[in-house]
C-alpha cells in the first residue's frame, strides 16, 4: 500500500519520503492529479521543430472550462509555447496531446511578424472578463549556448470571448533588457488593468505595466536577487550553491490589490511592496527600495505563488516536495508603525538588505507534500466552475541537468487540482 502523508496547516512536517497516486485514498478534499505526462506531444508541430525531451510544462490557466498551459522555449525544438489542453473529464488523463494556441500561425518564430507571434511564453493570467494577459519573453534558447535575444518581450492581452487582441505592448528596454530579461510570472489588478511581473533575468526585478497609461516601472534590489550562499538539494541531489540561480520568480497579488508579494527562487526570503508604490512611475529606486517590506523565511526555496480571496498564499517547496500556506491577512493588518527596521538612508537601503519587517509570529504551514509527484511545484491558477486551485509540477531539475527527459515512460509532469480556494481576482471575500 502506498502511503501518501498529509499535513495540513501544521508548523511541523515529516522528512520520511512519501508517495501519492492522485485519488485521494478516501480522504476529504485532498490534491488530486488530473493530468500527467511521461512526454509532451502534440496535436500539431505546425511545421515546427520537435524535440521531446525540450518539452517541458510550466505555466497553467483555466476560463470557462478550457484549460490553457505553457512550454517554455528555453531550448529549440519547441512546436508551440501555449495550447489547450482537453476538456477535463472528471477522470485523470494521462499524456493528453496539446492543441496549439491560438493557431500555428502565432506559433510561427521565422515569421517575421513581432506583433502576431508568441516566441517564449512562460505563464500569463485571465482576468474575470476573459482577458489572457500573456507575457512574451521574446528571447528564446537562453538554456542553450547560442541563444537567440532577437524579439523583444511584450505583452499580449487577448480578449477569449471575442477571440482577438485587445493590446499589445513592447517593453522598452530599460524596462526589459532585450538582451537579458526573462519576464517569467504574471498577476492584474483587473480593476485598475495594472499588470505586475517577475523579471528573472539578470539581478531580478519585479515590473508593472500600466494598460490605461502605457506606463511601465521596474525595481531591482537586494529583495529580488539570489541568496549566493543557498544550496538546492531536491530528492538527495545536491546541485550546490551554482544551479538553478534564478533570482525574482514567483509573484502574488494580494486580494485587496494592495500588496505584491514577490520571492527569488534561488533564496528563502518572501517579501512584499505597495502595489501604488511599484507602479508608481515617478519615485526613485531608493523610495520604492525603503517601500519592500520582509515578510517571511520559507522552509524552502519556491518557483509560483498565489493568494486566495480569503487571503491565503500558497507556495511551493522545491527542496522539500511540499506545498506550503501562509496567512497574508496577517502580514496584510500589521505593518509596524515604528521605523526600527527601515533604512538609515538611501544608499544603506540598496546595499544593505535591511527591510521593514511586517511579520507576525505564524510561518508558512505545510499543506501537503510527496516526494514522488510534488517535484518542483511551479505555477497557479484557478478554475472557478469548481471553486478549485490548480498547479503544476514538472521536475525542473531533470530538465536542465539531464539529457533523457521524456525519454522513457516515467511520468514527469503533472497537474493537481485541490477544491474550496477561489483566486484574488474576485476580491477579497
Amino acid at each position: 500500500l502506498v502511503v501518501t502523508i498529509i499535513i495540513v496547516f501544521t508548523n511541523h512536517h515529516n522528512d520520511d519520503d512519501s508517495k501519492s497516486d492522485g485519488g485521494g485514498g478516501g480522504e476529504t478534499n485532498l490534491p488530486k492529479i488530473i493530468y500527467q505526462w511521461s512526454a509532451v506531444e502534440y496535436t500539431s508541430t505546425c511545421g515546427n521543430a520537435y524535440t521531446v525531451k525540450n518539452n517541458v510544462i510550466t505555466g497553467i490557466k483555466v476560463y470557462k472550462g478550457t484549460v490553457y498551459v505553457t512550454v517554455p522555449r528555453w531550448k529549440r525544438g519547441v512546436p508551440s509555447t501555449i495550447s489547450t489542453l482537453p476538456a477535463l473529464s472528471g477522470e485523470r488523463l494521462d499524456n493528453p496531446k496539446l492543441r496549439p494556441w491560438p493557431s500555428c500561425k502565432w506559433q510561427d518564430i521565422a515569421s517575421g511578424e513581432e506583433m502576431h507571434t508568441l516566441y517564449y511564453v512562460q505563464s500569463m493570467e485571465i482576468t474575470p472578463n476573459g482577458w489572457m494577459w500573456i507575457i512574451d519573453v521574446g528571447r528564446m534558447f537562453f538554456a542553450e549556448s547560442n541563444p537567440d535575444n532577437t524579439h523583444r518581450p511584450k505583452i499580449v492581452i487577448w480578449d477569449l470571448n471575442t477571440n482577438r487582441t485587445v493590446t499589445t505592448y513592447i517593453f522598452p528596454n530599460e524596462i526589459a533588457p532585450y538582451s537579458g530579461s526573462f519576464l517569467n510570472d504574471i498577476v492584474v489588478d483587473p480593476i485598475a488593468q495594472i499588470a505586475y511581473i517577475s523579471d528573472a533575468g539578470g539581478d531580478g526585478a519585479v515590473i508593472s505595466y500600466n494598460r490605461k497609461t502605457n506606463e511601465t516601472t521596474r525595481y531591482s534590489g537586494v529583495s529580488t536577487s539570489i541568496d549566493p550562499s543557498y544550496r538546492m538539494v531536491i530528492q538527495n541531489v545536491d546541485y550546490g550553491t551554482d544551479n538553478f540561480t534564478t533570482p525574482a520568480d514567483g509573484i502574488a497579488l494580494s486580494c485587496s490589490f494592495e500588496w505584491v508579494y514577490f520571492c527569488p527562487l534561488h533564496a528563502t526570503k518572501l517579501y512584499r511592496i505597495p502595489a501604488k508604490v511599484l507602479a508608481n512611475s515617478s519615485l526613485s529606486a531608493s523610495t520604492m527600495n525603503n517601500s519592500v517590506e520582509f515578510v517571511a523565511e520559507r522552509p524552502s526555496s519556491a518557483d509560483g505563488l498565489t493568494i486566495t480571496s480569503k487571503g491565503l498564499l500558497f507556495a511551493g517547496g522545491l527542496t522539500s516536495a511540499s506545498l506550503y500556506t501562509y496567512d497574508a491577512t496577517d502580514s496584510e493588518n500589521s505593518r509596524r508603525s515604528d521605523d526600527s527596521g527601515s533604512f538609515v538612508d538611501s544608499t544603506d537601503s540598496i546595499n544593505s538588505g535591511r527591510f521593514r519587517d511586517s511579520r507576525r509570529l505564524s510561518p508558512l504551514s505545510t499543506l501537503y507534500r510527496d516526494t514522488e509527484t510534488m517535484v518542483w511545484v511551479d505555477t497557479f491558477a484557478y478554475n472557478d466552475e469548481h471553486d478549485s486551485i490548480l498547479w503544476t509540477t514538472n521536475m525542473l531539475n531533470r530538465f536542465f541537468t539531464t539529457d533523457t527527459y521524456g525519454s522513457d515512460s516515467s511520468t514527469r509532469i503533472r497537474v493537481f487540482e485541490l477544491k474550496g480556494h477561489r483566486p484574488y481576482l474576485m476580491g477579497c471575500e
